[in-house]
């Protein structure tokens, strides 16, 4: 069937950052530091007009730094000026879909674009002249729609749990060959834009699929010169704090674009010494049980550390390849000392070990490893290179504690136990992350007294 002419241009040709400015309440701050993707944009609407080839971009956008709101207006002023134009915009869940979708509406329809009564549906609207936009999650099919003049594919991974499973990330992208890569047409713009989660989330596998038609716009938080990429809503002395409080795997990955493989170093940094301990101090205790006596088992592992204020304090650690009933004599000995709370992070197994324990004066919590280990080590992480962990000059398992978290990836290690206890210790003083379950409590007592008696020992 033979194309038919091009479609005279919309009375409106305001630019993308003129309509940006107009929309927006007065006090929204224009994203100067996202010109590549207005100028996508741009191009994208000679596209719509046959005036140009069509645009393929993704972008790498860290948190909170305009992406959605950006490629929200961009598709708004993409509509107002050609009411024909019929988009999509897929992001990872259908609410989300729709609640964006309703902004695009909401925002062509108050710039004087008729939209149809029979078509005002989050999912899916229509202007009186047919074009519009469709809004799904990626895991539900667009097929069946006309061919699409523009899409946005935002926020394909949820969170990372998502963009770390190998399954979704497989799913996201069938969706993407097969929904939205066939619903364009030959003057059709796809952008792809999302935080980076991992080495192999979308914008990876777009890139090394079809790199020969996409470009790659990364745009890093703190930008090669030291500077704040988006200084007005994120200036750099929030950034550095930012960092300071996140493990280098998220960092790396969320703000600078740089997603990390799993099975490289977490703990790089030599952590510090104290010679003396404040006067007041919580104190929690991690553990992690072997269960065996033998020579080539893993080792039973009790993790003793104390907080003031943001620093925590390594103050003991035991670590023994024995059987359990002569650990739990370590463990009633360290409960007996500090008169902190004890946790383990484990299976169904520890759960009946924690609680056999509890029958025998040991209370030891019980929660469940409901994510793998190098997850649950990034916390620890953070303060550890960030020099807030740190620990005594003497002990005689100070060496090979160290060299265990020096050697550790997260990803099958041989010896890990001590980083297991770490986390579980590290995780009870670290407020709103380990929280009581029933019956158990992670309070932590006020031993500020008892520190001052003890504190000679040290």
């Amino acid at each position: 069937m033979a194309e038919s002419a091009p479609r005279p241009r919309s009375s409106t040709d305001e630019s993308l950052r003129a309509y940006f400015r107009r929309i927006h309440p007065a006090d929204w701050v224009y994203p100067v530091h996202l010109a590549a993707v207005f100028d996508a944009f741009e191009k994208a609407r000679l596209a719509i007009r046959r005036e140009g080839p069509p645009v393929f971009l993704a972008t790498s956008i860290p948190p909170q730094h305009g992406k959605t709101s950006a490629y929200l207006t961009g598709q708004a002023w993409l509509i107002e000026g050609n009411p024909e134009a019929f988009g999509g915009y897929v992001t990872y869940g259908q609410r989300k879909a729709e609640r964006e979708s309703t902004k695009v509406r909401d925002w062509v329809r108050g710039g004087g674009t008729p939209i149809r009564d029979d078509t005002t549906a989050k999912a899916e609207w229509r202007t009186q002249a047919g074009g519009g936009l469709m809004a799904a999650g990626i895991d539900a099919s667009i097929t069946g729609f006309d061919a699409l003049r523009h899409i946005v594919v935002d926020d394909p991974h949820k969170n990372r749990k998502a963009a770390e499973s190998r399954l979704q990330r497989d799913a996201a992208w069938d969706e993407f060959m097969g929904s939205v890569w066939t619903r364009r047409h030959f003057n059709t713009s796809i952008f792809v834009n999302h935080t980076r989660w991992n080495p192999d989330d979308m914008i990876a596998r777009v890139m090394k699929v079809m790199g020969d038609h996409f470009a790659y716009v990364n745009f890093p938080a703190i930008l090669p010169d030291g500077a704040a990429l988006f200084p007005e809503l994120h200036p750099i002395e929030k950034l550095r704090e930012d960092r300071r409080f996140m493990s280098a795997y998220d960092w790396q990955s969320l703000y600078m674009g740089d997603p990390q493989p799993k099975g490289s170093r977490v703990f790089y940094a030599t952590p510090p010494t104290y010679t003396e301990l404040p006067p007041a101090m919580t104190v929690a205790i991690g553990v992690d049980l072997a269960y065996a006596g033998k020579k080539v088992s893993d080792w039973s592992v009790a993790w003793v550390m104390g907080k003031h204020r943001d620093v925590f304090y390594v103050l003991d650690v035991v670590r023994r390849q024995c059987t359990l009933p002569e650990f739990v004599e370590d463990l009633k000995r360290l409960r007996q000392r500090y008169a902190a709370p004890m946790m383990i992070y484990g299976s169904g197994v520890e759960r009946g070990t924690a609680d056999s324990l509890r029958m025998l004066g040991v209370p030891l919590m019980w929660r469940p490893a409901s994510t793998d280990k190098h997850s649950r080590a990034q916390l620890l992480a953070a303060a550890w290179n960030d020099g807030r962990v740190q620990f005594p000059q003497a002990g005689a398992w100070r060496e090979p504690t160290l060299a265990t978290f020096e050697d550790f990836t997260g990803v099958n290690d041989p010896h890990d136990d001590e980083v297991d206890a770490a986390v579980a210790a590290f995780d009870q003083l670290n407020e709103g992350v380990a929280m009581p379950g029933a019956g158990d409590t992670v309070a932590q007592p006020d031993i500020s007294r008892t520190w001052k008696r003890r504190r000679a020992a040290w």
